[in-house]
């Protein structure tokens, strides 16, 4: 199989209206505090993604993994699937 053919499925920028990515991703905890990296090599920290919204994700690994998180969280709202946003907020 040529490498061409193995290409990663490509995912198209949705601009949904109060569903931004908080940070570019970056983690957050339960309480919607940000978490820091105490690691001096850079890897990952796990941590939940933050939608405008209030909507968080369970724990992911990666910066990456959380913005994937929200590209399918903006799927499911703009088809009417999601939560609408009015969930998590205080």
């Amino acid at each position: 199989m040529s490498r061409k053919n193995r290409s990663r499925p490509q995912f198209h920028q949705v601009r949904v209206t109060g569903h931004a990515l908080v940070d570019e991703g970056r983690p957050y905890d339960r309480w919607r505090r940000r978490v820091y990296s105490e690691r001096q090599d850079g890897s990952p920290v796990t941590g939940r993604c933050l939608c405008e919204c209030g909507e968080l994700s369970e724990p992911l690994g990666s910066d990456r993994a959380r913005q994937r998180w929200h590209q399918a969280h903006k799927r499911s709202v703009s088809s009417g699937a999601g939560s609408g946003g009015d969930s998590g907020k205080a």
